[in-house]
């Protein structure tokens, strides 16, 4: 049975963060820090400069659909706002794209809802020359 999850390390030499979700088929809670240490590089490497008893580790969230979970991510590391602190690992923000998750797209109903969330938010002038310099293609 898959129970996707939320969860957060924090390694205690540095004090660096991470949030992160799993969601793979036939996963679960109890795989954190026994099988599964995180699929980021930068988690990776502390692991293997200090070991995996360098962190503190928590299951936050569980889910019952992966959608639900990767949504909940991005909404937690877009609150955080831990794309622009150095004291986070985290590289990648989805910043609610209608993606691709786990090889399903988004539906319909799920893109409205995606879209409600985000109404009114105010783009940064950083952020709409990326998004500019996006659609200008090469």
């Amino acid at each position: 049975m898959t129970i996707p999850f939320t969860y957060y390390l924090y390694h205690k030499p540095t004090g660096l963060k991470y949030y992160g979700v799993r969601y793979k088929k036939n996963c679960s809670p109890k795989d954190l820090w026994t099988i599964y240490f995180s699929s980021s590089s930068r988690v990776k490497a502390l692991i293997e400069h200090y070991g995996k008893d360098s962190f503190y580790v928590e299951v936050r969230k569980t889910f019952d659909d992966k959608i639900k979970a990767v949504l909940w991510e991005t909404k937690v590391l877009q609150k955080l706002n831990v794309k622009n602190k150095k004291d986070w690992l985290n590289v990648h923000v989805n910043d609610f794209a209608y993606c691709n998750v786990g090889g399903y797209f988004l539906t319909e109903e799920q893109k409205r809802k995606i879209s409600e969330s985000t109404k009114g938010r105010v783009l940064d002038d950083e952020w709409k020359n990326k998004i500019s310099l996006g659609n200008k293609g090469k």
